[in-house]
């Protein structure tokens, strides 16, 4: 893939989702990759990867852990909600596809706590259409999916004080 963006001229990627396994889709496997903290893939082509990380007491444990929480006989038993529900332990994305506000909100403060300084929220744009992703079904679920986009950056700006960019922005500052 690097070979094929370099021939193309790409100058930003954000396709790296950190601590995410695709391979049972034949996709790649970013389970290695510890963290979602930008860096260049060579001297033209910067990596955003998308900001994602564990969250919980139990965080720490990261990839293998989740892991073994994702086998067959523990999803049956609940073993992930339960974690997630006590604080120990989950995989969070910055996403509204999934994830609500509170739950971002405890993502970006723990990534904070960790010293990290890029936040990428990111969502496929066909969610944005009624019956476009399984995201959104109807209007009253992309007035739910707007609103806590909203809520979040409200909390980012105003909470935070963070400031936003766009990827090419960010590249331009970064070089």
């Amino acid at each position: 893939t690097l070979k094929i963006l370099n021939e193309l001229d790409y100058a930003i990627d954000c396709s790296t989702v950190p601590h995410t396994d695709f391979s049972m889709y034949q996709g790649p496997d970013f389970t290695q990759l510890k963290s979602s903290t930008p860096y260049w893939l060579n001297n033209k082509l910067l990596e955003i990867p998308l900001s994602v990380d564990y969250v919980g007491s139990l965080s720490q444990f990261g990839s293998p852990f989740y892991k073994t929480t994702q086998k067959e006989h523990l999803v049956k038993l609940k073993i992930p909600a339960i974690l997630s529900r006590l604080g120990l332990f989950e995989r969070i994305r910055l996403s509204p596809e999934g994830h609500s506000t509170s739950e971002m909100i405890r993502l970006t403060k723990s990534m904070l706590k960790k010293n990290h300084k890029v936040f990428c929220l990111t969502y496929h744009s066909s969610t944005l259409m009624p019956g476009g992703s399984p995201y959104v079904q109807n209007q009253q679920q992309l007035d739910l999916f707007l609103h806590t986009i909203e809520q979040y950056l409200e909390f980012f700006n105003y909470e935070l004080h963070g400031s936003f960019s766009s990827i090419n922005e960010f590249h331009k500052r970064s070089k």
